[in-house]
């Protein structure tokens, strides 16, 4: 049977490509080279995602000797009122020294002292994890670095729909946001970093957000619904935490009865 669209496959689709997609491929790549890697993006991977024109600061670094990765855990506990994937976000904050390590070997600049030290802020409720940053570059140093391993990328294509075969996503459907033509990517994993998670509100939504319902629907489990809490519901006030904390369960239960509808 022949279709008028391309069909791709890949081990591995990242829908996204701002910083978390493009370190998303390239980890991608680190544990396997042989191993297709494709990403969709809606813009261009170059200058795309909340760092286009660089960043200031690595927010969470557990420093050996300053901070610890179970500090950061109780700290953003707090900070979240004790929303947060627990296991996901220790495990980031173990690996963040090495992470920071990786990219100054990128060439990604971090200021130290005269005694080779990092300048860290106190952002959090306990402990200093964020690492000052200078680096206008940055989303640059991270696409090369995705070109560089070989990585595809499928710019100006947002996923307009996630494929499923049986319980497991198994692609997804890309739609040219210039030409509107359709191409489908065939994949036996599937990463979404489309930023989607902070913008569950009908104001924020973007053009290119994969709801987070249809996410879940399609068999995903987000991880970062702490962010949610940290950064805030556009209807709400950022400081009304207990607010906040309310609107995310809320919208943890409404995507969980929705997926349950579509089970029966």
């Amino acid at each position: 049977m022949s279709n008028d669209y391309p069909v791709i496959a890949c081990d591995v689709l990242v829908i996204g490509g701002g910083s978390a997609g493009a370190m998303a491929a390239i980890r991608a790549k680190e544990m396997n080279p042989n191993q297709e890697v494709v990403v969709f993006e809606k813009g261009e991977i170059k200058y795309s995602g909340c760092i286009a024109r660089g960043m200031d600061a690595l927010n969470i670094v557990s420093i050996p000797g300053l901070t610890t990765p179970e500090l950061y855990v109780e700290s953003n506990s707090i900070a979240c009122h004790g929303i947060m994937d627990e296991p996901a976000n220790y495990r980031m904050a173990e690996r963040s020294y090495d992470l920071l390590k990786k990219l100054e070997s990128w060439d990604v600049c971090f200021p130290t002292d005269d005694k080779g030290e990092y300048e860290v802020l106190q952002v959090h409720p306990k402990g200093r994890f964020c690492v000052t940053m200078k680096e206008p570059e940055l989303k640059a140093i991270l696409a090369k670095r995705v070109h560089d391993t070989g990585v595809r990328v499928v710019n100006r294509t947002m996923a307009a729909r996630l494929l499923k075969e049986g319980d497991r996503v198994s692609g997804a459907v890309g739609l040219n946001v210039r030409t509107g033509e359709i191409m489908v990517c065939k994949a036996k994993s599937v990463i979404l970093t489309a930023g989607g998670l902070v913008r569950y509100s009908e104001e924020r939504r973007e053009p290119g957000d994969i709801d987070i319902d249809r996410a879940i629907e399609a068999g995903s489990s987000p991880i970062a619904l702490d962010d949610l809490a940290r950064r805030g519901h556009s209807t709400v006030n950022v400081l009304d935490r207990d607010k906040i904390a309310t609107l995310v369960r809320r919208a943890v239960a409404e995507a969980i009865e929705q997926r349950a509808e579509a089970f029966l």
